[in-house]
């Protein structure tokens, strides 16, 4: 969903948008990362519930872990349509997503320490091919630069619109998911290579903006439902082993967006989760996190029967804008939070 905005909003102060997300986006991870390392062993409902009134910190918690839900909600049905449209056409949309669903449930109710493992074996194992479709993207000859140049040059003095600005950002939100994470650092996290973070960031949103442009033109690029794999589907590998780029780009799409709405949903779940003090069980098998994650699974489920895909672009847009303050609120309030705890 990301591409598309960026992509359509090209004349709206794309340029501009990218360099202002990118330092905000870099400010709001390094205050809320410092702000976690002062609460050791803590997820962001623990820090609520003891600095904050019982019944705001449970409404902020319920609506944070739903706001976690709907991103790999968003994530899996558009998934869901791709495999339709490019892989597996003749099999139905709702058997698609079930297997999705159960994938995911099943994943992201495992503990937080195996889901960070499972997290960093998908990175290591995928970055190398992402680094890789995207030098044969900026390499080849059907790369006009031109076009690329005419956009930043025509319009890099027009101030972003809001939409711009809360899709951008939305490429740094990985780090909010400390909120969980934190939990397990036992007060031993120190973040490396910080720095990195505004340049690798930068370089990815002006690839994910950019490269489409210069293989259709800023008007041809608008006329794609998913503007990367038609992107991708213009690239091949003339020594590889497998020629066309596009069956790579889709498998790393399937990884990074079960391992996205894994960590999304994990970190919702237990977000919601700590809410309730009792943890039924079963034969010893906690039934709390389980529930939480099957409303989850139903409510996306059910969503996908109603919503076409022009519905779930208007719906992902007003939720990216709603995620973006949402996002501000959260860092600024515990940052606050963890220099009232230092003074205290």
């Amino acid at each position: 969903m990301m591409p598309q905005i960026l992509i359509a909003n090209q004349r709206n102060g794309l340029v501009l948008g990218i360099v202002i997300s990118t330092v905000l986006s870099s400010i709001m991870t390094f205050m809320f990362v410092k702000a976690m390392r002062r609460f050791k062993n803590q997820t962001v409902s623990h820090i609520l519930l003891a600095h904050v009134p019982k019944w705001i910190s449970i409404v902020l918690i319920i609506y944070l872990g739903y706001m976690w839900f709907i991103a790999g909600g968003i994530v899996l049905i558009s998934f869901t349509n791709l495999i339709k449209r490019y892989i597996l056409p003749d099999m139905p949309a709702q058997l698609l997503l079930t297997i999705l669903l159960i994938a995911v449930f099943w994943c992201a109710s495992q503990r937080t320490r195996t889901v960070m493992y499972l997290l960093e074996i998908i990175l290591i194992t995928n970055i190398p091919f992402i680094l890789l479709i995207l030098y044969k993207s900026v390499m080849t000859d059907y790369m006009n630069w031109l076009a690329v140049w005419n956009v930043v040059s025509d319009y890099f003095d027009r101030m972003p619109n809001h939409k711009v600005i809360s899709a951008a950002t939305y490429l740094f939100t990985g780090y909010i998911n400390m909120a969980v994470f934190n939990k397990e650092s036992e007060g031993k996290f120190r973040p490396r290579l910080v720095g990195l973070i505004p340049i690798v960031g930068l370089f990815a949103l002006m690839t994910t903006a950019f490269v489409p442009v210069g293989f259709h033109g800023p008007d041809g690029a608008l006329q794609y439902v998913n503007v990367w794999v038609s992107t991708a589907d213009s690239v091949k590998i003339e020594f590889g082993i497998v020629e066309r780029v596009i069956y790579v780009f889709l498998l790393l799409y399937l990884n990074l967006s079960l391992i996205f709405a894994t960590v999304t949903w994990h970190v919702g779940s237990q977000i919601i989760g700590d809410v309730a003090k009792r943890n039924w069980k079963v034969h010893g098998f906690g039934l709390k996190i389980p529930a939480v994650l099957l409303t989850f699974a139903l409510s996306t489920y059910f969503v996908a029967l109603l919503a076409d895909e022009k519905r779930l672009m208007a719906f992902a847009t007003q939720w990216l804008q709603l995620r973006f303050w949402s996002e501000i609120f959260l860092v600024l309030l515990v940052f606050l939070l963890s220099r009232k705890a230092v003074a205290r």
